[in-house]
């Protein structure tokens, strides 16, 4: 991942651009930068972003009305039956 955000970054692809592709793209970015001492803090630091990504998007799941959370394939059948009538 850190070759091809180099490869990015030599092909003259704009920061701004890498830190939109995500957290991944963005932190091996930085280390490229030198803001993490390690490529050993770095990620560590990202799966400590990566988990708390994950975390508040199961949040956000948990709250929206429109996601159905379903136990088994009989629940999941009966749902897209009713969708479908």
């Amino acid at each position: 991942m850190i070759e091809e955000v180099e490869r990015l970054m030599g092909a003259g692809v704009p920061n701004e651009r890498l830190y939109g592709f995500g957290q991944e793209y963005r932190f091996c970015f930085e280390y490229i930068e030198g803001k993490w001492e390690s490529e050993e803090e770095m990620i560590q630091r990202l799966k400590y972003a990566i988990h708390s990504f994950a975390r508040r998007q199961m949040t956000w799941f948990r709250k929206e009305p429109r996601i159905h959370w379903v136990k088994n394939e009989q629940e999941a059948e009966q749902l897209i039956e009713e969708f479908l009538q």
